[in-house]
């Protein structure tokens, strides 16, 4: 919720007048300027408890504010020496300005040394100091991003006096997650060789931001991954871990920020979920903003590309099947069979069963046939391998499928049809997980307390299930006439590996 909103509460009693704890959220929520008002079923009646502040006018930035800072003698020559006025940045702050003014877009070109970054920044603050509206910068780099969070957001605070915090919105995966991290100590019996990641273990215990920078080394991609923060794997609020999460945390805190610093991937991964709905289940990356300045807007193109670019490999199919598997069989489903065994009630001894027979059942029977559909798609792509007539071990093709190829008889045979094979076990595995969820969800509830944190990651995995299902479907379900589709092959000639590709043609 936002200054100037109101929540709207139901008493389904009809009595509307307020309890002691609908005074004490009322008051909590003036504090923030938002309303609480209280109505019946029917919506008939309505008990204003506290209104919202009423909306106020745009306070829009003068000219001369903006003269008072970049002109010579201004506020960046009083903290800067050798402060040389230049009118290209003047002119672009003052363009800037005008645009927040009227509420319209702008498209800025500017040379090297310009200075764009202060000619954004100064205009930013200014309208989000006299307006209390929160406002997002997106670049591409990193090193762009330093630059604003070490050097020059903290110079603009100071010519400013201004007291607006700017924070940087992080990727997810930048974040230890606890409930993976909980579930990998439950099977730390088989990773004692494993001394990096028991060194990620041992910083996990004592991290206060669990971020990955905050790490004393760079810790190798599949380690990290058994604990990041995964959007498939999060079940947001119904996390046992919600209140101490890490990324919840930074999350809080960029609701207490006036300005962002974000990358273009993350942007539209935050605009793709709130399109979907689900921001809603508090999966939003970022909290709401009422202006955004691009820089580097030149590979605006490119990270929406990448971002609506959906793959297939060989390689990750079958390490998202190690994430139920396990090493040496040895994964989530086995110990928790294990430890339902391990119960006197026969119910429970059942529901150990089932998950052997008829979830890792179907697990193992999509892992065993795998191969054969892999084969077949091997087959097709090294006869591109071969007509290419490279005389390296090493090879790193990339072949585009053209429409009249992606529909030939040949390649819909060798590689669509085993594909859409595997699409059909992925499915007949998520049916038996959903029964396991559906079996728990069914427990008195007494045992099912005793095993919240299970059904909880139960719940999790779901999710990454799906998700990855449903990357699987997108690929088959693409109209070639409106993707770019190829192959990428790697590695060895004679034991390639090889992602199957597609984009947009357009970005709308």
């Amino acid at each position: 919720m936002e200054k100037y909103n109101a929540i709207l509460h139901n008493h389904p009693s009809g009595n509307i007048k307020p309890s002691a704890a609908d005074l004490n959220y009322a008051s909590l929520l003036q504090n923030q300027g938002i309303g609480f008002l209280i109505t019946d079923n029917e919506a008939s009646r309505l008990n204003i408890v506290t209104p919202p502040i009423k909306l106020k006018k745009t306070q829009k930035i003068t000219t001369d504010l903006i003269a008072d800072v970049f002109e010579q003698g201004g506020a960046i020559a009083g903290h800067k020496e050798d402060y040389e006025f230049r009118a290209g940045q003047l002119e672009m702050a003052q363009e800037i300005s005008q645009a927040f003014n009227d509420n319209k877009l702008a498209v800025i070109e500017a040379g090297t040394g310009i200075g764009k970054s202060l000619a954004y920044l100064v205009p930013a603050f200014l309208w989000a100091e006299k307006n209390g509206q929160r406002i997002a910068i997106s670049t591409n780099t990193i090193n762009l991003q330093s630059q604003l969070m070490d050097k020059d957001i903290p110079f603009v605070q100071r010519i400013l006096n201004s007291d607006l915090q700017a924070v940087l919105i992080k990727g997810r995966r930048n974040y230890l997650c606890q409930l993976k991290l909980y579930n990998c100590q439950s099977q730390l019996e088989y990773d004692q060789d494993d001394e990096e990641f028991n060194q990620i273990l041992s910083w996990a215990a004592s991290t206060a931001s669990g971020v990955i920078e905050d790490l004393t080394f760079v810790p190798g991609s599949a380690n990290w991954e058994r604990v990041a923060s995964d959007a498939d794997f999060c079940p947001a609020s119904q996390c046992s871990f919600f209140k101490s999460c890490f990324l919840q945390q930074a999350r809080r805190r960029a609701t207490e920020a006036h300005i962002l610093v974000v990358n273009h991937h993350i942007l539209f991964a935050d605009l793709q979920i709130r399109s979907t709905g689900r921001g809603k289940q508090e999966n939003i990356l970022m909290p709401h903003y009422e202006k955004i300045i691009f820089d580097e807007a030149h590979n605006l193109e490119k990270s929406a590309s990448s971002f609506f670019t959906h793959s297939f490999s060989k390689a990750n199919f079958y390490k998202f099947l190690q994430l139920f598997r396990g090493k040496k069989n040895n994964g989530f489903l086995k110990l928790l069979s294990n430890k339902l065994k391990a119960e006197s009630s026969d119910y429970l001894i059942n529901l150990s069963q089932m998950i052997v027979d008829d979830v890792l059942g179907a697990l193992n029977l999509l892992y065993s046939v795998s191969f054969e559909h892999f084969e077949q798609m091997s087959t097709y792509i090294s006869r591109i391998v071969e007509a290419k007539d490279l005389y390296s071990d090493k090879i790193n093709i990339q072949q585009r499928i053209k429409e009249p190829e992606w529909n030939s008889d040949e390649f819909q045979q060798m590689v669509i049809e085993p594909l859409k094979s595997i699409a059909d076990r992925l499915s007949q595995f998520t049916n038996e997980f959903k029964r396991l969820k559906d079996e728990f969800n069914d427990l008195p509830e007494n045992v099912r307390k005793k095993y919240d944190l299970d059904l909880r990651l139960i719940n999790a995995y779901q999710l990454k299930l799906d998700s990855y299902c449903q990357s699987v479907l997108d690929i088959l379900k693409y109209d070639p006439v409106d993707r770019v589709n190829w192959i990428e092959i790697f590695g060895e000639q004679d034991n390639f590996l090889f992602n199957i590709i597609s984009a947009p043609l357009y970005i709308n």
